[in-house]
């Protein structure tokens, strides 16, 4: 699930900005409907207590929510608001991708929607009180509106992030200087399986915006963000569009060389050799492809400060900036395989599986012939 911030949701290109397109029955599978249903209603169960979920907020830019007011879960395609009516009510509202903001919003108290079943069958129901919230409060988000967008609401607040409040209650345990607040920009990878990756269209395919101008602490809050989330994750590089954000931003670390966040970056020169090599992504664990890539490559890159700088990559991190730039171009290392190739399961990152590999090779190897010492006169 998308996390993110009541600043971040003000940048231009944000995916839960987004506009979500109708579900076409007939360029969808009933399997592969059900495999979207099915896992955005795991995603509601998993998360936070939650009373509904609209598909944006996982990352697919479909008009399908999931209704959990009352009873069993629903999924709902392409709903649709009716009518409204009835009084308008003020309830305290908040959002799974927002963590800890809530506001109070009217909504009107009784909703009568329309919409398509997995099977395709055509409904219309009305719906009252809380049910009527919740419905009212997932379908604007398929239109790119959250509860926050109404007017005259204000957020009653945020809590601090989890390491925030953990060093603080560390620090007041042992007797120590409350450590410096630290902003974060909270962020999390839209993940899919490979059937669900081929929905058109999903957050990590969108371009993003060169040259947004970005406050410098907003800038390290997401930088924080970005590198915390794939050091989470057991990844190497996390780019921001798989995070919802619009923005030509990754941050990459291979565990070798300095950690590099490029901003806004454009390939300048790449060596006529080529590598094929295995590739994974964080928005699609558990797969990874062949993939060819440049040996090594120059960059044009921008510092935090937003000067220009140039740079040359070569080997395993040349690889990972190809692939995070990629990103903001809304290509997937999916695009890159050859059209014979295809995607493998594996069960860890791939240089782990390597060093397994070695140790297990060098355990088959037969020993080496022992000698007998001279003996010395």
């Amino acid at each position: 699930m998308l996390t993110t911030s009541v600043r971040a949701l003000r940048l231009p290109g944000h995916a839960l900005r987004a506009r979500a397109a109708p579900v076409d029955f007939d360029a969808t599978s009933r399997e592969l409907r059900a495999s979207l249903a099915g896992g955005l209603a795991a995603a509601l169960v998993r998360g936070p207590v939650g009373a509904g979920l609209a598909a944006p907020m996982l990352g697919v830019g479909l008009r399908v929510i999931i209704d959990a007011a009352e009873g069993p879960a629903t999924a709902m395609f392409n709903p649709r608001i009716e009518e409204t009516s009835g009084r308008m009510v003020a309830g305290e509202e908040g959002n799974l991708c927002l963590p800890g903001v809530r506001a109070e919003v009217r909504r009107a108290q009784t909703v009568t929607v329309s919409w398509q079943t997995l099977a395709g069958q055509d409904r219309t129901e009305t719906f009252h009180d809380w049910h009527a919230r919740v419905l009212q409060h997932e379908i604007e988000i398929l239109d790119g509106r959250l509860f926050l967008d109404h007017e005259g609401v204000q957020p009653l607040g945020t809590m601090p992030m989890p390491d925030a409040q953990a060093e603080r209650a560390a620090a007041l345990l042992f007797g120590e200087l409350e450590p410096e607040r630290r902003r974060a920009e909270p962020v999390s990878v839209a993940t899919f399986d490979p059937q669900l990756w081929q929905l058109d269209p999903i957050v990590v395919r969108p371009p993003s915006a060169p040259g947004i101008e970005l406050d410098p602490k907003f800038l390290r809050a997401l930088a924080y963000g970005l590198f915390r989330e794939q050091y989470e994750r057991g990844g190497v590089g996390l780019a921001a569009p798989q995070v919802g954000l619009g923005l030509r931003i990754a941050a990459i670390d291979d565990r070798e060389h300095v950690p590099v966040l490029l901003r806004d970056p454009e390939i300048l020169d790449r060596s006529d050799e080529t590598e094929i090599g295995p590739e994974g992504c964080l928005s699609l664990p558990g797969w990874r492809g062949p993939v060819e890539r440049h040996v090594a490559i120059k960059v044009r890159n921008h510092t935090v400060e937003g000067e220009p700088i140039e740079l040359e990559f070569e080997g395993y991190q040349a690889r990972i900036v190809q692939h995070e730039m990629d990103h903001l171009d809304g290509v997937l290392f999916t695009d890159r395989m050859a059209p014979d190739a295809e995607l493998a399961p594996y069960s860890g990152p791939p240089r782990e599986e390597q060093a397994v590999a070695e140790v297990l090779r060098d355990a088959a190897a037969p020993p080496p012939a022992r000698t007998k010492p001279k003996r010395r006169r």
